[in-house]
């Protein structure tokens, strides 16, 4: 899967990164109308058991608790885009061309609001990216915020994990993967 795929147009977009081995900047593409039905089950799902902070993070949870999340993932009406950036592009870099490719496919795809996760340390610089990629006329929204702020960005956490840790794992949640690019 090399080629890149329209994600959902109109959509929310939510975005998490995998620095495992280089860059892995995973966004996932939810329809407006399935935001407010994702977002309640992700949360139902972090009080099954109650976790500290209520937030689902993949490199802490149980695989059993992993396999559930994926599979209820598996369901959902999202589109998952994979932007990878090889570990020879040291970490600044690598993230610019990760997050201008965001801005120039959103410039084209038109979604309606892009949400990343948190990085206090990249915030600055992607401002800075989105808005030379994005020009206000636009009217794309775009924020960052922390995990526990909003549960669908457990989504993109939980895929990240999964396609690092291949195997049955990615198994689980391939059919939301529409495409895979590599910068």
């Amino acid at each position: 899967m090399n080629e890149v795929n329209e994600l959902i147009a109109g959509a929310h977009w939510f975005i998490d990164e995998n620095k495992s081995n280089g860059l892995m900047l995973l966004v996932v593409a939810v329809p407006p109308s399935s935001v407010g039905s994702c977002r309640a089950q992700m949360a139902k799902l972090a009080k099954e058991p109650p976790r500290k902070g209520g937030t689902i993070h993949f490199h802490r949870e149980l695989d059993g608790t992993r396999s559930k999340v994926l599979r209820k993932i598996a369901t959902f009406p999202v589109q998952c885009s994979v932007i990878h950036v090889p570990h020879t592009v040291k970490p600044v870099p690598a993230r610019e061309r990760a997050v201008r490719h965001v801005g120039q496919r959103a410039r084209i795809e038109r979604p309606h609001r892009i949400v990343f996760e948190l990085d206090e340390a990249a915030v600055v610089n992607d401002r800075k990216w989105l808005s030379s990629e994005l020009p206000k006329n636009v009217g794309i929204e775009y924020q960052h915020l922390p995990a526990s702020a909003d549960p669908m960005l457990w989504i993109p956490d939980a895929v990240a994990w999964a396609i690092q840790r291949g195997g049955q794992w990615r198994a689980m949640i391939e059919n939301v993967i529409v495409s895979e690019i590599w910068l």
